[in-house]
């Protein structure tokens, strides 16, 4: 899938749904008008304005009339919406589960732009879409996951980040389907929908052999044991027909080993350095994700060299993209296809359609950037 291949509109709603996942648009901060967000996009206005009415039509913006008029992000994403039409659908209202508060959820991108993914998608199907109040929920006097949902009203919970695995086994086991939106499950016995992580890999890894490199390393983290990390691994070693063990020279691993959340950005960068001075890096490079494929190009470009006419680099995943960042090549999974599913699985497990464990694998496609070229153009052999 090529960026080309993208309506225009959709490009600008995209776009949009980025900046908004920044909190660029929040509290009294309006969306630019349609003409402004047009010259600045390089838009026409009808397809602004096509993005804009989308999105007023999924409940992720809101428009204002009169004093203070405009069009605002809601606040909180039809926390208090009401269902348009809930024939369709066995569920009335899915609640969120985050592990922080709604502040630190619109803080990180990649779970916030799931979580708008699905609150469009509930907002297409008439489902009220909830985020929980989980604040102080590790207290003993504090109701359980279950509980919480029956009090609100949720037929099914869907999960973006919950650092307490037991509550969610309770959870289930008391009636309540739980989803998790995203690859963070590991061993355990709950439904997921999940990118393809080992397919996403292989094609990243692939696409770069295919641009006549004759070797792509690959930058993965320290955490052996998490799902992500082995299976994007799997899916570069496969593409580079090695087996577990073969070719660990090509392998760089940053970052911590811990589970806690987040990591400095300069601490990636640091080590990136340290290791690409003692081991210098071929010309292609399969990283994580977008934020790996971030700090190695800045690593390199520190280091001298430049991306991509000394290294291509290609990952997994989406990275908020500016006008001051090339475009990652990326493996990534279909726009909407992550809130799509989990709606979808999630009415399936409240009916019985389904039974619980089950899990989606979405598959992902190359969406080409500005971060690879064809070997030995532009650049050493």
């Amino acid at each position: 899938m090529k960026t080309k291949g993208i309506p225009k509109y959709a490009r600008v709603k995209k776009w949009l749904l980025e900046e908004i996942a920044r909190g660029n648009y929040a509290g009294d901060k309006p969306v630019p008008p349609e003409r402004e967000l047009a010259a600045r996009l390089q838009a026409a206005p009808m397809t602004v304005r096509r993005a804009l009415q989308e999105l007023v039509a999924e409940g992720v913006v809101v428009r204002r009339r009169g004093r203070g008029k405009g069009t605002f992000v809601r606040e909180m994403l039809a926390a208090d919406a009401t269902p348009r039409s809930a024939a369709s659908s066995v569920i009335r209202r899915l609640g969120a589960v985050h592990a922080y508060d709604w502040e630190t959820l619109r803080s990180s991108p990649v779970f916030f732009l799931t979580f708008l993914e699905i609150q469009a998608e509930c907002s297409r199907r008439g489902i009220s879409f909830e985020f929980l109040p989980l604040a102080g929920a590790s207290s003993p006097a504090a109701p359980s996951l279950a509980e919480l949902a029956r009090e609100r009203g949720c037929q099914a919970l869907v999960v973006l980040d919950w650092g307490r695995p037991d509550e969610l086994m309770e959870t289930q086991e008391a009636g309540i389907p739980v989803v998790v939106a995203g690859p963070f499950q590991e061993t355990l016995q709950l439904s997921f929908v999940s990118p393809n992580d080992f397919q996403g890999a292989y094609a990243a890894t692939k696409y770069l052999l295919d641009l006549g490199y004759g070797r792509v390393a690959m930058v993965n983290n320290r955490k052996e044991l998490a799902r992500v990390t082995h299976d994007r691994e799997a899916g570069w070693r496969f593409a580079l027909g090695r087996l577990p063990g073969e070719g660990d020279e090509l392998l760089y691993r940053v970052g911590r080993r811990s589970s806690e959340p987040g990591q400095p950005f300069e601490e990636l960068v640091s080590e990136l350095m340290a290791e690409f001075a003692r081991r210098p890096p071929p010309q292609a490079i399969f990283a994580r994700d977008g934020m790996v494929a971030r700090a190695a190009m800045v690593a390199l470009e520190r280091m001298g060299r430049s991306c991509p006419a000394d290294h291509s680099i290609a990952c997994v995943g989406s990275f908020f993209e500016s006008g001051d960042r090339p475009r990652f090549t990326s493996a990534r999974v279909e726009d909407g296809a992550i809130g799509r599913e989990v709606v979808r699985l999630a009415e399936d497990l409240a009916s019985g359609r389904r039974s619980s464990p089950a899990g989606i694998l979405l598959p992902m496609r190359i969406v080409e950037g500005d971060t690879t070229r064809k070997a030995g153009e532009g650049g050493g052999a």
